[in-house]
């Protein structure tokens, strides 16, 4: 990762609720040391947790990383990723009419309609567009009766140009961040990214341990994190329609 993804990575996610996680999984990195050490985590990994901790701490990065809201980096990402997740949805309805009414193929249906877990990312969201633009494509003209203000391939594609958009906007605010600022936010992206790994490591070493395993997660983060939302795409039932109209 370059030094704007730790940046990117670091910049939302709210230092004291990382802090208690990472000194919790310390704790855990002791307990279970011999563990770790057999899937290639090491002594340095260890101390690069502690040394983020230690500065993350400290309060002249208290004050840097209260004195820039992250929030306001994201206000047009954000409205664009919420007019996505309104596009989304109605997509996935039509689609699931179609299908109902024999209109689609179950391949063309269970690739609109397997999302998976979005969250606020506009590179997932941009990639699902994408991903979805063949099929929206080649029903274009019956998917239209569902979006009766507009074509539905012209709003995706235009939903494509804004997340594109608000993305490019999103690093080049991040880039304009003062120096320290960005020090501060690249250091909460990089002992994210151990903790992770950790997790990872962990759901690897002890599977079949589901007591254990859950003890290796991000929930203080989550906790900690405010107005955190998720965008996923639910299954649709595939029950019998009632009769079309004309």
């Amino acid at each position: 990762m370059s030094e704007i993804d730790f940046v990117k990575k670091g910049a939302t996610v709210p230092r004291l609720g990382l802090i208690d996680q990472a000194n919790m999984h310390l704790q855990l990195l002791r307990q279970y040391e011999d563990v770790f050490r057999r899937y290639g985590w090491t002594d340095a990994e260890t101390r690069q947790v502690v040394e983020a901790v230690e500065f993350l701490n400290t309060e002249r990065a208290a004050a840097l990383d209260a004195r820039h809201s992250a929030k306001d980096l994201l206000v047009e990402e954000q409205d664009t990723v919420s007019d996505t997740k309104v596009f989304k949805r109605q997509v996935v309805e039509a689609f699931s009419c179609l299908y109902r009414w024999g209109r689609v193929d179950a391949h063309v249906f269970e690739a609109v309609t397997r999302g998976g877990k979005l969250r606020q990312s506009p590179v997932l969201h941009s990639g699902y567009l994408n991903d979805i633009r063949p099929h929206v494509e080649a029903n274009r003209e019956q998917l239209k009766r569902f979006f009766p203000d507009g074509d539905p391939l012209d709003a995706l594609d235009r939903l494509r140009v804004r997340l594109d958009r608000a993305q490019g906007a999103q690093e080049a605010a991040y880039a304009a961040l003062p120096l320290e600022t960005q020090k501060v936010y690249a250091a909460k992206g990089r002992l994210l990214l151990l903790l992770e790994t950790i997790i990872s490591i962990a759901k690897i070493a002890f599977d079949g341990d589901a007591r254990t395993r859950a003890l290796f997660n991000k929930d203080l983060i989550h906790r900690a994190r405010k107005g955190r939302s998720k965008s996923v795409v639910e299954p649709v039932t595939t029950d019998e329609p009632k009769e079309e109209s004309a």
